[in-house]
């Protein structure tokens, strides 16, 4: 764990834990594999596209309150193709611009 940065409250975060184990065990961190499972969590209703609808149910199962404008705004921020939803390509593209995925 000394390799690793340990936050403020002395753990090491999932990603990076993983990351390490991956790294010792000589086996390549496989973030594809990661950010595809998280587009399937989020894919409420199965149809291989992230909607607003999809992520209003998530947030709402968890707890989270999110305004309709924050759930547009993240399917904006991904959608490239004009169509209101987010593909896996895009989602994947989305998510490797992020620094868990750097």
């Amino acid at each position: 764990m000394r390799e690793e940065e340990i936050g403020k409250e002395g753990l090491i975060t999932y990603t990076n834990l993983l990351q390490l184990v991956c790294k010792l065990q000589g086996a390549a961190y496989d973030s594809y594999g990661e950010i595809e499972q998280a587009f399937q969590f989020l894919d409420n209703d199965c149809d291989g596209k992230l909607s607003a609808k999809d992520l209003q149910a998530i947030s709402k199962s968890y707890g989270l309150k999110l305004s309709p404008d924050d759930v547009d705004g993240m399917i904006t921020e991904a959608n490239r193709d004009g169509t209101g939803l987010t593909t896996l390509q895009e989602f994947i593209e989305v998510m490797q611009r992020t620094p868990l995925f750097n």
